[in-house]
């Protein structure tokens, strides 16, 4: 499988690189995924071409206004083997239509667990029930904006079986086409994440999540940590964009009554409410005796 083409030259698509590994091997039926600015848009033409090379469709949401994008902002590209299916993901889409969520992640191929328990009403008690939770590292979707990820689906759990068989298929995969990238890949799944769920509608707060990622490790309840890196938007008004100035001068993150403290030998910087952020370690699950990827 010979996809350098798509890591050179479409920085816009490289945070998506799995995603395309997965539809060209088969593993996933059809992928979509968010580019942004016009340029991006103009240079699509260019990207399908390549994907017909590789024996893909490829579709995108249209500046025209039929499928409510905005271009200057972000649009949708949908790729596939097949051109039907391509198009049946489009009219599924609840980002742009009136399409349903379960109907369009069973297009998707999300494994059907997946699909049914996370409706909006079950997010807070999969991802706001405990202020630190722990999931295989394979199953780490927080970081699917960056090329080191290997489910991007939410999965239904932490642990979830059919999640997992498809992430250990799909990192094999990731091994075939570059053993380096591979070993990089595995390195990000395992760094502790702190997610930001906004505080309104359930949908909304998994849909416009934020995500901080940290280069440290956990002791005991405490993260602690030498530096992070977060997809958050400088210019949003948000509370991650509020707490970062006391997460970039603390190092440690500690468990505190209702709340996560940030805090820097000892002195408390700040504190992230429980209720609306979470911290998220990464473990291997494998059985004992089992084989990790």
């Amino acid at each position: 499988m010979d996809l350098s083409h798509f890591q050179s030259r479409y920085g816009d698509f490289t945070g998506q690189l799995p995603d395309i590994i997965a539809v060209k091997s088969g593993l996933k039926p059809v992928a979509r995924f968010r580019a942004s600015g016009r340029e991006g848009f103009q240079d699509f033409p260019e990207f399908k071409r390549i994907c017909e090379e590789e024996g893909l469709a490829a579709s995108r949401t249209e500046e025209d206004g039929n499928y409510q994008t905005n271009v200057e902002v972000g649009y949708y590209i949908y790729i596939s083997r097949s051109g039907d299916l391509v198009e049946k993901a489009k009219k599924t889409d609840p980002s742009i239509g009136t399409g349903d969520p379960r109907k369009f992640g069973s297009v998707l191929g999300y494994p059907e667990c997946c699909v049914e328990r996370l409706r909006p009403e079950n997010v807070e008690s999969v991802f706001l029930s405990e202020p630190v939770q722990t999931f295989d590292y394979r199953l780490n979707f927080f970081i699917n904006f960056t090329n080191y990820y290997l489910v991007s689906h939410v999965p239904c759990s932490g642990a979830c079986r059919r999640s997992l068989e498809y992430s250990k298929s799909l990192f094999e995969k990731v091994k075939e086409f570059d053993s380096d990238y591979a070993a990089r890949m595995r390195e990000n799944l395992k760094l502790p994440v702190l997610v930001y769920f906004p505080d309104d509608t359930p949908a909304n707060s998994l849909d416009r999540r934020e995500t901080v990622v940290f280069d440290g490790e956990f002791e005991g309840g405490s993260l602690h940590y030498t530096g992070f890196e977060t997809d958050s938007s400088p210019d949003s008004g948000n509370d991650i964009k509020e707490n970062l100035p006391a997460l970039k001068k603390g190092d440690v993150l500690e468990l505190g009554e209702g709340s996560i403290i940030i805090q820097k030998d000892e002195e408390r910087l700040g504190s992230l409410p429980a209720d609306s952020y979470t911290l998220f370690r990464f473990d291997d699950f494998t059985e004992e005796g089992g084989e990790d990827i």
